[in-house]
């Protein structure tokens, strides 16, 4: 069994983004990695549950210790493993903290450096929490990959408009502004590099994490809906680019809804504000978490 400082070796992740602690098993196309659920994780949330995006990151890094580890049985360099795609992925029972999440990983296909695989995620008593597929590329070279860097949008601007609206995902955001219509909403938001998630996300070359952005989403359908939003089933969602956070980055969310009963079925689109460059198209549906208005009441 492999623990998280040698997980280190396969994977650039760290400290706090780190959701692996134990590697069970692992061959040239499966992995089965174990992560007890801690209280101050990025990813828990006031009720004390794993969050859905916990648990994605999760079953990234644990697809990501394959990549790793087939380069090294080939003496090459580790690359990055990065989040192309994520597809066909219900949720069920979020795990606790102090529980242990235990996640199985498969390649269903391998090609040019992207890998598509299955997997499944458990936490006690071998109930299950998700299952889905995901696309994995293998990055050689983060700096020359399609990450683009912003030099129009600076911190100060971040500063200026610090409090026009509550700050989303902790440090990782802050909402300019937003318009709503009939069935539609675009949300004008920045991006901060100050974020501590990018200590760990990537040291050298800090790219905003695919999950965030569906952290991001799912914050904004809140403040649609007037009340907390879990995600039910992501469709499709596709990350078409990468948002390299060398500097404060102002980008759009373009959603647009229907409601049917408590679930907000969804079409979301997030692109950079200034050049239109399409970083995340995303289909799914978000359903009201009952759970957490309830804790939110007591």
């Amino acid at each position: 069994m492999i623990t998280s400082e040698d997980i280190k070796t396969l994977i650039p992740q760290r400290e706090p983004m780190l959701m692996i602690d134990k590697l069970c098993k692992i061959d040239y196309n499966s992995a089965d990695t174990k992560f007890r659920v801690r209280k101050n994780c990025l990813f828990v949330n006031d009720y004390r549950h794993l969050d859905v995006e916990g648990l994605l990151e999760n079953i990234a890094q644990s697809a990501a210790t394959i990549v790793g580890n087939n380069a090294l049985k080939e003496n090459k360099a580790v690359p990055i493993g990065l989040l192309g795609e994520i597809s066909k992925c219900l949720f069920w029972q979020m795990p606790h903290v102090g529980e242990v999440v235990r996640t199985n990983i498969s390649i269903i296909t391998e090609a040019l450096g992207v890998m598509l695989i299955q997997s499944s995620s458990y936490r006690k008593n071998d109930v299950l929490c998700a299952s889905t597929k995901m696309k994995i590329a293998a990055a050689h070279n983060l700096c020359n990959s399609i990450c683009k860097d912003d030099a129009n949008i600076s911190s100060t601007v971040c500063k200026d408009n610090a409090n026009i609206l509550p700050t989303v995902c902790k440090d990782f955001s802050k909402i300019v502004s937003f318009e709503r219509s009939d069935r539609q909403a675009v949300f004008d938001i920045i991006l901060l590099p100050e974020c501590d998630i990018y200590r760990g996300h990537f040291p050298d070359f800090p790219v905003a994490p695919g999950v965030f952005n569906l952290r991001l989403l799912r914050e904004c359908v809140e403040i649609l809906a007037g009340m907390p939003m879990k995600f039910f089933e992501i469709c499709k969602c596709r990350f078409n680019a990468f948002i390299k956070m060398n500097a404060a980055k102002r980008v759009r969310l373009k959603i647009s809804y229907v409601v049917v009963g408590d679930a907000y079925h969804l079409l979301a689109t997030l692109e950079d504000f200034h050049d239109n460059t399409n970083y995340m198209d995303f289909t799914g549906i978000l359903e009201h978490d009952y759970v957490a208005k309830k804790k939110k009441t007591i």
